[in-house]
């Protein structure tokens, strides 16, 4: 499934996390203008679609402890190899 087949919202999520490797809810809610549990819902789609994944960072204070989200190798072929583009083009 190509990246241009998911939702606006999930796409987004799938693009900057290719970017920043890892992103919270909070920190994605405010980027997208949306609320975390909106984030969180797109997020727990694309984990159920397991191109996403979630690890638990050590707490940092009070609190719950952070929730980093990555993309995961299933997440790789969305994203076109342009490799070959880019050496035919510096050729």
């Amino acid at each position: 499934m190509p990246v241009a087949d998911l939702s606006g919202a999930k796409r987004r999520i799938i693009e900057r996390l290719k970017r920043a490797d890892t992103a919270t809810a909070p920190e994605l809610a405010t980027e997208f203008g949306l609320t975390d549990t909106a984030i969180r819902q797109h997020l727990e789609a694309l984990e159920a679609a397991e191109l996403v994944e979630r690890s638990v960072a050590p707490a940092v204070g009070r609190g719950r402890p952070p929730v980093h989200w990555r993309l995961t190798e299933a997440a790789t072929p969305l994203f076109a190899d342009r490799h070959a583009d880019l050496t035919v083009d510096l050729i």
